[in-house]
């Protein structure tokens, strides 16, 4: 019986991160690193290359700061960057910004903006799982995804006797273009298997809502979310038809006194 390799990967990875240069009470900031490098070999008789083997190697070299700035006592601002470099793909650059403004008497508003980049992963592009169950499958044609989202949320605290109440609501959006899943196909032989692929469009929002109270040795929460989902699949026409969720979370405790 001959020995042979059907798939590996060899794995190298550094990450480093500097913080803490600026000794004041109001500002700080962090630079960092993040290297890895995959080499991946997929034998012939695991996937049909013109019956070829495939070795590959895919690299992402990023570099990243965030800062915090409290320019006083209310006003507090978190900006972010990432720079993303891979030696398949263009480079691309992540961003965002948070604002958090405190208003007397307990009540917090939070904005946050950004973009989320994201870069195929080595199993998404070359992966391969095939036999009489499985039948998965890369695909070396995959776009990075970028999208876009923004987010608000409200926090309102109220003290009682002998306890406190906490109220928050969360608004979110995101849209992103050409989103990277796994989605099913018919192959060649007429059977169901499994591709990455890249979507067209997917959009989702959020809508959250959360009460805790704590009093005395017990403690409640109640919770409720809505979301929405909305695809668009290889230039399809985009209707901006979603799909609706709802969630209902509720809970009470109480801590036996020592």
């Amino acid at each position: 019986m001959e020995k042979s390799t059907y798939e590996s990967r060899k794995v190298w990875f550094s990450k480093g991160m500097f913080s803490s240069f600026v000794e004041r009470d109001n500002f700080d900031f962090q630079v960092g690193y993040d290297v890895n490098e995959i080499d991946g070999f997929t034998s012939s008789t695991a996937k049909d290359f013109d019956n070829n083997e495939v070795s590959k190697k895919i690299g992402t070299y990023d570099f990243f700061g965030s800062m915090m700035w409290n320019m006083n006592d209310r006003i507090t601002v978190r900006p972010g960057y990432r720079m993303m470099n891979s030696s398949y793909f263009k480079t691309a650059h992540l961003y965002n910004l948070s604002v958090k403004y405190e208003f007397p008497k307990g009540f917090t508003i939070r904005g946050v903006l950004g973009n989320s980049p994201k870069l195929p992963t080595f199993d998404e592009l070359y992966t391969e799982l095939k036999d009489v169950n499985h039948d998965v499958s890369g695909n070396p044609n995959l776009k990075p995804e970028n999208g876009q989202s923004f987010a608000l949320y409200f926090k309102k605290n109220y003290d009682i006797k002998d306890g406190w109440i906490t109220n928050r609501l969360g608004l979110s959006y995101k849209r992103v273009t050409d989103k990277i899943e796994l989605i099913t196909i018919t192959n060649s032989e007429n059977r169901l298997a499994y591709r990455f692929e890249n979507f067209d469009t997917f959009k989702n929002f959020n809508i959250s809502y959360e009460s805790s109270i704590f009093w005395n040795n017990w403690d409640a929460n109640f919770g409720i979310t809505f979301m929405g989902n909305s695809v668009s699949l290889f230039n399809e026409e985009n209707t901006d038809d979603f799909l609706y969720k709802a969630d209902l979370t509720a809970n009470i405790g109480y801590t036996f006194p020592k």
